[in-house]
């Protein structure tokens, strides 16, 4: 008999590729209890794109508030295991947030995707998905549009992928 082990492709938060990417670096968290890792985090003050005050992406955000990067997992930090189903993992309060705003990083899909597709955010719950700061590809209840992101890996159902950012990233209408 020949066993081998099974390696899972990526994980939220996930640096996830090579190519050149861009970090903003130890970006004071206005909101840092719901900081999951891969979450989206935008600029508190759109207008000067202060990297000194930027929270996670709520429902109340409008669009066109610019997006200043997506939580990056850091080894180096003890993180509370959030959504335990999911494996996504959250900064503990009041901690300093690496972001990556531009590159690729992998993120939990709530439904199938593929390259291309459109980015949307889970803000609040609606009917069967019930897990925030998970992403889809179609627009929805309780979605917010990435404007500037797009998906690069295929799923067949809800799992983890992969998607693209750019120092263009806002929230859409």
């Amino acid at each position: 008999m020949t066993t081998s082990p099974v390696v899972r492709k990526w994980f939220p938060g996930m640096i996830a590729s090579i190519t050149p990417y861009t970090l903003r670096s130890n970006i004071p968290e206005v909101l840092a209890k719901d900081v999951f890792c891969s979450t989206p985090c935008v600029y508190e003050d759109d207008a000067s794109n202060s990297l000194t005050k930027c929270h996670t992406l709520v429902a109340a955000d409008v669009a066109g508030t610019n997006v200043a990067g997506f939580a990056i997992r850091n080894d180096q930090i003890i993180y509370t295991q959030a959504i335990a189903a999911l494996n996504i993992l959250q900064y503990p309060d009041d901690s300093i947030v690496t972001l990556l705003a531009i590159g690729d990083i992998a993120v939990y899909a709530e439904t199938a995707v593929k390259p291309g597709e459109d980015v949307y955010f889970r803000v609040t719950v609606d009917g069967g998905f019930t897990n925030l700061h998970t992403y889809s590809n179609a627009a929805g209840v309780g979605l917010v549009p990435i404007v500037g992101a797009k998906f690069v890996e295929r799923t067949t159902g809800a799992g983890t992928t992969v998607i693209n950012v750019s120092s263009t990233c806002h929230v859409g209408s």
